[in-house]
């Protein structure tokens, strides 16, 4: 194990992951089963449960990255470093779904890419 890994205390990192699976499970259910077909858009519409969370989540990751890098210049502590790079990671993901999801739902919307 290189000083980069994180420690799995007591799987608490698998009890996360797979909760977290679940709650993602049970969150496309809602949405493709629960949530009514809007009007004008029809199922497109669904879209926006996913565009507007990874938006959300891809700012907040960046926010993270900012003060975080901001607290390894300051102190040189790696762990610091070691915050910032994974939420730019995270991100970058974040951010890749956002732009995915935003033409697809735009097309549909306003009938242009």
């Amino acid at each position: 194990m290189n000083k980069f890994m994180i420690k799995n205390r007591h799987g608490m990192t698998t009890v996360l992951g797979l909760l977290v699976m679940l709650l993602m499970f049970i969150a496309l259910l809602l949405v493709y089963g629960y949530a009514p077909i809007e009007k004008t858009m029809g199922i497109a519409q669904k879209i926006f449960y996913f565009h507007v969370p990874s938006a959300f989540m891809a700012f907040i990751s960046f926010a993270i990255v900012f003060v975080a890098s901001i607290l390894y210049l300051r102190s040189k502590d790696d762990k610091y470093d070691r915050v910032a790079s994974s939420a730019a990671e995270v991100g970058v993901i974040f951010s890749i779904l956002m732009l995915l999801t935003g033409p697809i739902w735009a097309r549909s919307a306003w009938g242009v890419w």
